[in-house]
């Protein structure tokens, strides 16, 4: 009774083993017949914000200006009364 319960064990066992390592091969043959794209950290992507960097907007020549301001304490000064 013993040396039953011992062999059906040790089938179990196997038919474990025998599907994992066909499942193992399974997925390793099902990896390498993908298309392998290439790596995204190699690929050049744009950076749209750049030239809004601190270097970038030092080398801009800015033309003064003159600011009119009165417009805006007008208004202001209509609103609050």
């Amino acid at each position: 009774m013993v040396n039953l319960s011992i062999k059906k064990s040790l089938y179990t066992i196997l038919y474990s083993l025998f599907f994992f390592m066909i499942g193992w091969w399974g997925n390793d043959y099902y990896n390498s017949k993908l298309i392998s794209y290439p790596d995204p950290i190699s690929i050049i992507k744009p950076k749209p914000l750049e030239k809004y960097t601190v270097e970038n907007l030092s080398k801009t020549e800015v033309k003064p200006v003159k600011l009119i301001l009165r417009i805006i304490f007008l208004t202001l000064n209509l609103i609050l009364h």
